[in-house]
């Protein structure tokens, strides 16, 4: 199945229903069953009616759900971080991811998938796509033990009802990101599954230098994979184009994927107004999409 991530959009501006609907359209004119991945309520939405519109979309057009990160976030400047150290950014964080599945089970959607944070107490962002600035740094180790006893607190939240993914990150150290090489999933639960970020591991796979970064990565965790965030890059920066827009071997992951599992859910992750795309773009990338898929009979 092949969906597309609300930040399509952006982050802000347009209420998250307003973004589900237009997506729905674009499902509707190429005669695709929609699939939409939800992220980024603006300030002021009601939990109860955006569920009730949802559920209404669901019936009349047969649209798929899933929730990636925090739907409902306590303001709009706070990140999640489950390898926090400071109690109130946990509390918060663990609150919001609370949320996100009482949505997700409230809309019928398996799957709420999320980034594992920082080996940072706090996370600030001047303004939308601009870089993060991260303080308070903590060591690692102590980070990845913060973020297990956060996971097994939302593991019997969701119990069996929703399966919970972690996202793999782009490698800045900088940024202290959790989840960036294929050995730090060694920490992560084997209850929890991976949404699979294919322009972070291209990324990756260039700033390191090392030819054996993606195969690896996905030795690591084949047969895990939930769900695939796909966008493309140049391997300078994770500039979230549409697919066939970098220089990313898209097949040749699919390909690798595959050779460990059933290949999932395939969510494209652009960004209109930072690249500059027109709803026509997507639904040209979305049936080059599913041609190339067919072709190579995933």
């Amino acid at each position: 199945m092949i969906g597309v991530l609300t930040t399509f959009y952006g982050y802000k501006g347009k209420n998250l229903t307003e973004k589900v609907e237009d997506l729905i359209q674009v499902f509707e004119s190429i005669n695709l069953q929609p699939f939409v991945q939800l992220l980024s309520s603006s300030e002021g939405e009601v939990f109860d009616k955006v569920v009730i519109r949802l559920k209404e979309l669901r019936k009349k057009y047969g649209v798929e759900y899933s929730v990636h990160g925090s739907v409902w976030l306590p303001n709009p400047n706070f990140f999640l971080n489950l390898g926090s150290s400071d109690k109130k950014t946990s509390k918060k964080t663990i609150s919001a991811l609370k949320k996100s599945i009482d949505f997700a089970k409230n809309i019928k959607a398996r799957n709420v998938s999320f980034h594992g944070g920082y080996a940072a107490n706090l996370v600030f962002q001047q303004e939308e796509f601009q870089p993060l600035e991260v303080k308070e740094c903590i060591p690692y180790k102590e980070a990845y033990s913060n973020l297990r006893d956060n996971l097994k607190e939302l593991l019997k939240y969701a119990s069996e009802d929703i399966e919970l993914s972690i996202e793999n990150l782009n490698y800045r150290p900088e940024k202290r990101y959790l989840f960036s090489q294929p050995e730090d999933f060694k920490f992560l639960p084997k209850e929890v599954g991976i949404l699979f970020d294919v322009g972070h591991v291209h990324y990756s796979q260039q700033k390191l230098k090392d030819l054996s970064y993606t195969r690896r990565m996905i030795n690591k965790i084949g047969g895990r994979i939930t769900e695939i965030h796909l966008s493309d890059n140049d391997g300078l920066e994770d500039e979230h184009r549409l697919p066939g827009m970098g220089s990313i071997p898209i097949l040749d992951i699919f390909q690798q994927i595959s050779e460990r599992q059933k290949l999932p859910a395939i969510i494209i992750e652009a960004f209109s107004g930072k690249n500059g795309y027109s709803e026509a773009d997507l639904k040209n990338s979305i049936k080059e999409l599913v041609t190339l898929i067919k072709n190579e009979k995933y």
